[in-house]
């Protein structure tokens, strides 16, 4: 199982890594690896969301 960090969300971030793969994958213990792709563009938000990382990216 996933371990919680970062409080209640991180707790939430894992709930949900799991709901989703354990119907998919089976037994946690055979394969404990999740990948998620999301495409920002077919939700509206690839321009916007690149120019914060970027931004965000340079300070860093």
């Amino acid at each position: 199982m996933l371990l919680p960090a970062a409080g209640p969300k991180g707790y939430g971030l894992g709930l949900i890594a799991e709901l989703l793969t354990h119907g998919v994958l089976g037994d946690p213990r055979a394969l404990n690896w999740i990948m998620i792709a999301i495409d920002l563009d077919r939700l509206g938000a690839g321009q916007p969301y690149q120019a914060r990382m970027d931004a965000y990216l340079d300070g860093v």
